[in-house]
C-alpha cells in the first residue's frame, strides 16, 4: 500500500508515445508500478493498481515458471527432442544470446513450449460464470443438450481437452513438439474442425478449432498470450 501511494503522489502524466520513449532507468523510482501509474494517469486508483500488480506478479510469474519447469522436465524425459533443440539453438545462435528477431528461426524451440503447454496447461482449469440462462450446443457424445442457469459456474477442464485421444490421437499423452507441424483432421469428432498449421509464431485456439486453448479464448482471453508467450 505504501509503494502504491508513493507512486500515485509522484504521478507524471503524458501521452502514450511520450511514456514509451521515457527513460525510466534515469528515474528515482524506475519500476513497473511507476509505468502503470503514469500510463493510467488520472484514472489510476489504489485498488486498480493493486489489482494490476497482483495480476502481473502472481498470474504472470507463476504460470511462466511452471511452463518452463514442465518444458525442461519433458525434454529430460525425451533426450532425442532435447538433442534436436540443442542443435537448432547452436545453428541459429551459436555462442551469442538470443534476440526477439531470432524467434522466427527457433521453430522447434517454440513448438517445445507449445507442447509443454498442451500437456501441462497453466492453469489446467478455466472457470466462467453464466450471466444469463442459456442452452449449450449439443456436445459430441451427448444425447441431450445441457441448460446452464443464471449464476452457474462452468468449469472447463483444459487438461482433459489437451490430452483427449479423440482430438489428438493415440499419442495425445506423449511429448511430441513435431505434432504442431502436421495437420490433424476431426474424423473422430465430426463437429471439430481439426488442427491446421498456419503462419505465426505459436499454435493457438483458432488453428486448433479450440482444442488447444491454454490462454482461454474470446473477450476474456488471458493477456499472457501476448505478454509471456510472444
Amino acid at each position: 500500500d505504501t509503494l502504491v501511494k508513493e507512486a500515485l503522489s509522484s504521478r507524471s502524466e503524458d501521452d502514450i508515445e511520450a511514456l514509451e520513449q521515457r527513460d525510466y532507468a534515469s528515474l528515482t523510482n524506475p519500476s513497473l508500478l511507476r509505468f502503470l501509474v503514469d500510463m493510467r494517469g488520472a484514472n489510476a486508483t489504489e485498488r486498480q493498481l493493486r489489482d494490476d500488480l497482483m495480476t502481473m506478479l502472481i498470474a504472470g510469474h507463476e504460470t511462466t515458471a511452471a511452463l518452463l519447469t514442465f518444458a525442461v522436465l519433458s525434454l529430460l524425459r525425451n533426450p532425442h527432442h532435447l538433442n534436436t533443440l540443442r542443435a537448432e539453438i547452436k545453428t541459429v545462435l551459436g555462442d551469442r544470446n538470443p534476440s526477439y528477431d531470432d524467434l522466427p528461426k527457433l521453430e522447434f524451440a517454440r513448438f517445445v513450449l507449445a507442447e509443454a503447454l498442451r500437456l501441462y496447461p497453466q492453469p489446467p482449469i478455466l472457470i466462467r460464470r453464466a450471466l444469463e440462462e442459456d442452452t449449450l450446443p449439443l456436445a459430441w457424445g451427448n444425447t441431450e443438450q445441457v441448460t446452464v442457469f443464471r449464476g452457474s459456474d462452468i468449469f472447463m477442464l483444459v487438461w482433459n481437452l489437451h490430452r483427449s485421444p479423440q482430438l489428438w490421437g493415440d499419442s495425445a499423452a506423449d511429448f511430441d513438439p513435431t505434432r504442431w507441424t502436421r495437420p490433424r483432421t476431426g474424423d473422430e469428432v465430426p463437429s471439430w474442425g481439426g488442427y491446421s498449421p498456419k503462419p505465426g509464431l505459436y499454435p493457438n485456439e483458432v488453428m486448433s478449432d479450440y482444442a488447444f486453448c491454454p490462454f482461454g479464448a474470446g473477450a476474456r482471453k488471458c493477456v499472457g498470450d501476448q505478454f509471456a508467450f510472444p
